[in-house]
């Protein structure tokens, strides 16, 4: 059951944060790496409790800001130097929760140099403390080579970092990093295998419950992160929530039932983050390979959810939003027998909208045109008849 005693703000934040890596193996542990160095630095520094619950999450949510294919792979090149508006955008994003409001500026600093012309005017102190250490921890991230034994990096990365020391970033930090990078078990909790377990293990307590409304906000802000990575569907994700919604009350789905739809809905093509933009943006017919690179994008949806205390359902929606009752959609190909009520709600309000939005290889169609090929689908036991009745109703009044 999804309700406000069983959801921490902790788990939330940290499933939902595992999306922002999913485009390529080079950044899928960036934001976690990059809270790990930032717990070892705090605590050094003796950050107080509170610092260090804003510094957890500004971390895990730091390129939050960075749509694109190319701007997530930009980033993570050590000289790159367009970083106002990733960050500008993080903040844009955040700020909109206010739960978040807190990270949101510290997101919005987090690329400012210590002694620099920076775009905020910010320089040396003046520049928050955590996103100071959030600069440090993310340029020593992006100087780590996967493909390297870890431990044999750490005089090669320090000596990066202490080269930029008053420059780029605060000397006392880059000393307090100096200490940490003397420990061998610093560098393995880099590694992919453990950087999971040990951030959930080392993450400061935080035994706050997050409320209904608050999940929906952040997943207004996911859902905005999925739209802005192609101009072709910037309101994709809001727009399915929007029919999603009035589909269910014409089911007459419960209060309880509504609200685990609304966050599905807006979830639902959370997977969406790991494909590159050149497969979403062809204007020609996909590739067999590369149709199978977007067939997985319910999978990864799930695999972020379902990580998520309570969210067995709303996981299970989108996982199933391309499922066909005939037993022919994707991941899976599960028939009638296996699709619930609110996959399949979400499945009509997913194909309409997508239908009547502009894509790469076409213009978009009318609502009656749309219909039309719904209710082809629909014969075809492609979707759901009835679902598509109460669409057509719903259209029909707003004429």
């Amino acid at each position: 059951m999804l309700d406000e005693s069983n959801v921490f703000i902790k788990k939330f934040i940290f499933a939902l944060s595992g999306a922002l890596g999913l485009l390529s193996q080079r950044i899928s542990k960036h934001h976690q790496r990059v809270t790990h160095i930032c717990l070892n630095l705090a605590n050094k520094v003796k950050l107080k409790h509170t610092d260090k619950t804003t510094l957890f999450y500004s971390a895990l949510l730091h390129d939050i800001g960075a749509f694109s294919s190319q701007d997530k792979l930009d980033i993570m090149n050590f000289e790159y130097i367009n970083y106002q508006p990733h960050c500008e955008a993080g903040f844009q994003l955040l700020n909109k929760v206010e739960i978040l409001r807190e990270a949101a500026t510290i997101v919005r600093y987090h690329h400012d140099n210590w002694d620099g012309v920076n775009n905020s005017g910010l320089n040396k102190d003046a520049i928050p403390l955590l996103s100071q250490i959030i600069h440090l921890a993310d340029r020593i991230e992006v100087l780590i080579n996967d493909q390297e034994e870890i431990l044999a990096q750490n005089k090669r990365i320090t000596k990066r970092i202490v080269s930029l020391s008053s420059i780029w970033f605060n000397p006392i930090l880059v000393e307090t990093f100096q200490k940490i990078a003397s420990r061998k078990i610093f560098w393995v909790g880099l590694m992919p295998e453990f950087v999971d377990t040990i951030v959930n293990e080392f993450a400061p307590e935080d035994e706050r419950k997050i409320t209904i409304e608050t999940m929906i906000e952040i997943a207004h802000v996911f859902a905005q992160v999925v739209d802005y990575k192609s101009h072709h569907s910037r309101t994709h994700c809001s727009r399915v929530t929007e029919i999603a919604l009035k589909l269910g009350r014409g089911l007459g789905l419960s209060k309880s039932k509504l609200q685990k739809l609304w966050i599905s809905a807006l979830l639902h093509d959370l997977g969406k983050l790991s494909i590159p933009d050149e497969i979403l943006d062809k204007p020609a017919s996909l590739t067999y390979n590369e149709y199978n690179i977007i067939k997985m994008h319910p999978y990864f949806t799930y695999r972020i959810l379902i990580a998520i205390p309570g969210f067995d359902e709303v996981a299970q929606w989108a996982f199933f939003h391309h499922e066909q009752i005939n037993g022919g959609g994707y991941p899976l190909g599960v028939d009638a027998d296996n699709i619930p009520l609110g996959a399949r709600i979400i499945t009509v309000a997913d194909q309409f909208s997508a239908l009547t939005e502009d894509r790469p290889y076409r213009h978009k169609l009318s609502s009656d045109e749309a219909i039309k090929i719904m209710e082809e689908n629909a014969r075809w036991q492609m979707i759901d008849k009835k679902i598509l009745d109460i669409l057509k109703q719903i259209i029909t009044n707003k004429k």
